[in-house]
């Protein structure tokens, strides 16, 4: 017994050692950190677009700008518990003598990694707004559905939820400022103009442009992809020309597959980009003369570009609805109607940039010295969301001997181990500062977020 239990402990302790070590950031999760990255970026333009979209007064968000924090946690626990007893007859019949030796030993090893980075909205989506960039970096924003921290964010409820009271008419505009270090920076004398040039941005995100393969394996519901499959299958090769090998023929088919797949994929966001340039373009600009007081002249013609832009604006619906109810059996008809689409989205285009460029070279008669208004404040200071995943994986090994007269172990299990993955996002938004004419974040969002990490190092204390 003397030599038995130190051999098991000096074992136990050596298997111990090759259990616990440094873990692997290649946990169960498998976050992969530039994929996070696309996702955030993809997700805020998303959410951005729709906002400003449905509600003029959301236009402050595009100067806004969000401090992402992302923890990745890996914790690597094992125990062993080594023991035996040992039973010895006594000289009366019957009588035993049980002497036991166990012992305890646990390892653990924790790996924590932090990453944090910053977005300005306007650089993102003058970002997103460069073809080139949309397609090869991040994939035409078109994600597989995710898991964990690669999923869908779901920001444009976040931002629906917060915004509510904006909506509502309850938090507006005004001059009241937030206590302290919490207030948020308040709006730029150059406020209209910024906008403005996001908004023109937003509006050039391109759309997505694939083929009809690519396009049939990443539609997700059922009866889009029957639909799209059915037109595909109407769609005629052309006729051979004698001059045309059978490769031009092949590569001219495959080209007129993927224009219908293309007037699929975009009608709906032909139309939506329409609609934002008539609400947060046209709209506001005309209004924006008229209360102005332009010249009779500037304000007739901003009218005619506004008369175009709407009915351009009108002919794209009716596109739309005709690329979505035609019929499956005559595909050329719905490759017409796309590019009808198109043509119309273009002009009304053409018409809100002939508008703005008539409200630039308008000649107006210079203004009284304004007098020096107090300055102006967002509606809500900041929108913060916080995501944690928890993982845990366990496993234990449960040996046991009994011999006439030794038994182990005394504990179960012998060895066991446990790894926990504890992977959390923070996203916080808001207004940022300016320092040297660059975005940085403000003292409001910095103190949110350092807040937010405070709460969740007093959490991970108090929940094992």
């Amino acid at each position: 017994m003397k030599i038995i239990f130190p051999i098991t402990a000096i074992i136990a302790a050596a298997g111990l050692g090759a259990c616990v070590k440094v873990p692997s950031n290649e946990s169960p999760s498998n976050v992969r950190f530039n994929e996070v990255v696309k996702r955030v970026k993809c997700d805020l333009v998303e959410a951005l677009r729709h906002q400003v979209k449905n509600d003029s007064r959301f236009n402050f968000l595009t100067q806004w700008a969000a401090k992402v924090h992302m923890s990745l946690t890996v914790d690597d626990t094992a125990t062993v518990n080594p023991g035996l007893s040992v039973v010895s007859p006594l000289s009366v019949a019957g009588t035993t003598f049980t002497f036991g030796a166990g012992g305890s030993f646990t390892g653990q090893a924790v790996r924590q990694e932090e990453y944090e980075f910053f977005l300005s909205f306007t650089e993102v989506v003058v970002e997103l707004s460069k073809k080139p960039n949309a397609i090869g970096l991040y994939d035409d924003c078109i994600f597989p559905p995710g898991l964990l921290l690669e999923s869908n964010f779901d920001l444009d409820t976040i931002f629906a939820r917060a915004l509510s009271p904006v909506a509502a008419g309850t938090l507006y505009t005004s001059h009241q400022v937030g206590p302290g270090s919490n207030s948020s920076p308040p709006l730029p004398a150059n406020e209209a103009q910024n906008v403005a040039k996001a908004l023109t941005a937003l509006q050039g995100v391109p759309n997505v442009s694939t083929s009809a393969e690519i396009l049939i394996s990443k539609t997700i519901e059922p009866g889009a992809k029957t639909r799209l499959n059915s037109l595909l299958q109407n769609v005629k090769p052309f006729k051979r020309i004698e001059s045309q090998t059978e490769d031009q023929i092949e590569a001219a088919t495959k080209a007129k597959k993927d224009s219908l797949a293309n007037a699929i994929a975009n009608a709906s966001k032909l139309e939506k980009d329409v609609q934002l340039v008539i609400s947060t373009v046209v709209t506001p600009l005309y209004e924006l003369a008229t209360a102005a007081n332009f010249p009779p002249k500037c304000l007739e013609k901003m009218l005619g570009f506004r008369i175009k832009a709407v009915g351009a604006g009108a002919e794209v619906t009716i596109d739309r609805v005709n690329i979505e109810n035609g019929d499956p059996t005559k595909p050329d008809e719905i490759i017409t109607a796309g590019n009808k689409e198109q043509t119309s989205r273009n002009e009304a285009f053409t018409n809100a940039n002939s508008m703005l460029q008539e409200l630039k070279d308008c000649h107006i008669p210079p203004a009284k010295p304004a007098v020096v208004a107090e300055p102006l404040y967002d509606p809500i200071d900041l929108i913060q969301e916080t995501i944690n995943f928890y993982i845990t994986t366990s496993g234990s090994l449960t040996p046991s001997w009994k011999l006439v007269r030794i038994s182990a172990p005394l504990t179960t299990p012998l060895l066991s181990g446990q790894i926990k993955n504890t992977d959390a996002i923070i996203i916080t938004m808001g207004r940022p500062d300016q320092k040297d004419g660059k975005a940085v974040a403000s003292g409001a969002m910095n103190n949110s977020q350092q807040a937010a990490l405070l709460g969740q190092a007093i959490n991970a204390r108090l929940v094992p």
